[in-house]
């Protein structure tokens, strides 16, 4: 068995605490960003067989302060070497972005706020951004983890949690995008650097993860009685959590490095 079969399994046998429930309706905030987008977007992910019972809502953060040796981005006056994507940060949480994105502070009438992007109009325009939000005031527009196609076609936009921030991303390219957003982390959390990713099926579903990362999938059936739903993660070591949703009578099991990975991989799951 090799290294990777190795660590996957030691993954999976791992026992799970019992998921906390979801906490209730993201509102309030981002509006006015929420809504221009819900102009732009269609259902880029129509045909996915995953149904979530409810929207997720406030979870605590996971860590805390700062790693020395990771280019952070929030200042522009910061470098990277040529073609060595940089990290941005907003409090704990983090995300890579690619080496000529910058960080640019937007006025929305009146409301000021730190947008990253490869120029000032992509950015302030929400056309080819990251953004940080509030768990606790992010708007939702679809599911975490769902990526969304503009009606054009010329836009791929979604959002993932990480600690008590949303983490919202949209480029002209859907790799870009899921790149982007499976980056996201809380400070101490490892770094994902999901490229690539394979499709595999199990029990009637597909599913895709990233190439080169670990992530445990399991399908088993939906436990009796127990409505389709979608857990909040729950921790089960130091670099692993797990999260589960339900596909009918079936119940799919994500064990991965980060919140952000779990919700990209359940998004993809298909009948």
């Amino acid at each position: 068995m090799s290294d990777f079969e190795d660590r996957l399994s030691a993954v999976l046998t791992v026992e799970a605490g019992e998921a906390p429930q979801v906490a209730g309706l993201a509102q309030g905030a981002r509006r006015r960003h929420v809504a221009r987008r819900r102009r732009r977007i269609a259902l880029g992910g129509a045909g996915a067989a995953l149904v979530i019972a409810a929207p997720v809502g406030v979870i605590a953060g996971l860590g805390g302060g700062n790693n020395s040796d990771e280019h952070v981005g929030n200042d522009l006056t910061s470098t990277t070497p040529d073609g060595e994507w940089q990290t941005v940060e907003s409090d704990d949480v983090r995300a890579e972005i690619p080496p000529d994105w910058r960080r640019f502070t937007c006025d929305f009438d009146g409301f000021e706020r730190d947008i990253f992007g490869p120029s000032e109009a992509d950015a302030c325009a929400f056309g080819t951004y990251v953004g940080f939000y509030g768990s606790a005031t992010f708007d939702t527009f679809s599911l975490p983890g769902v990526i969304t196609t503009s009606t054009q076609g010329d836009a791929w936009s979604g959002y993932v949690y990480a600690g008590e921030q949303a983490v919202s991303a949209s480029t002209d390219d859907l790799d870009l995008t899921r790149q982007i957003l499976a980056s996201a982390r809380v400070d101490g959390q490892p770094t994902v650097v999901a490229e690539a990713w394979r499709e595999h099926s199990a029990d009637g579903l597909t599913y895709q993860v990233p190439a080169d990362e670990v992530v445990g999938v399991r399908v088993t059936d939906r436990p009796e009685g127990e409505p389709v739903s979608q857990s909040l993660p729950a921790q089960i070591d130091e670099t692993h959590l797990r999260m589960y949703g339900d596909v009918g009578d079936l119940r799919v099991t994500v064990t991965a490095p980060t919140r952000a990975v779990a919700e990209l991989v359940l998004a993809t799951v298909r009948e």
